[in-house]
């Protein structure tokens, strides 16, 4: 049986009706997904302009200038402290540097002579604290209280706001 040329070039109608239905189905499946792909990409833009407005207003502040997000006071920063901590696996350490935030900078001055006095009450708590009180991230913020309550205890004229840790590592 011989196929002629047109049978070869061009298939039957059905034939030809079902791969244009096809190519149809395709592009309107390729058009809703590029629809619902612009959509989501307009709400995330919609965001991030929030977001950006968010971090213009909680711009950093110039160094000595306060926060203008919580007022966050003066910093005096403080030695690393490397200390031993019992524990029951044997010899563990911690290393640990903070900085303190002062209530007003009269304290900077009193904090600067007392700056030994204040190290070694610091010490001295550490050293007493166990591996487990060390490692527990809420016995970390209890260690935090209880330090700024015992540098306040040596000054006379103001207090420590909060102390930040600024490394804290242990072994």
């Amino acid at each position: 049986m011989a196929i002629s040329a047109d049978q070869t070039l061009f298939p039957e109608k059905t034939e030809r009706d079902f791969i244009g239905f096809v190519i149809v189905v395709f592009s309107l499946a390729n058009l809703c997904a590029l629809g619902v792909t612009l959509y989501f990409l307009q709400k995330l833009s919609v965001k991030l302009s929030e977001i950006d407005l968010r971090t213009q207003k909680l711009a950093i502040p110039e160094v000595g200038q306060e926060s203008p997000l919580h007022g966050l006071g003066i910093l005096f920063p403080l030695e690393v402290f490397l200390v031993n901590v019992p524990s029951e696996q044997g010899r563990r350490f911690l290393q640990v540097e903070m900085e303190l935030e002062l209530t007003q900078p009269s304290v900077q001055e009193e904090m600067n002579r007392k700056k030994s006095a204040v190290r070694d009450a610091i010490l001295m708590h550490l050293s007493s604290r166990s591996y487990r009180e060390i490692i527990n991230p809420s016995a970390v913020e209890k260690l935090r209280q209880d330090l700024v309550r015992l540098v306040n205890s040596l000054l006379a004229s103001g207090k420590v706001k909060n102390i930040y840790f600024t490394q804290y590592h242990f072994n």
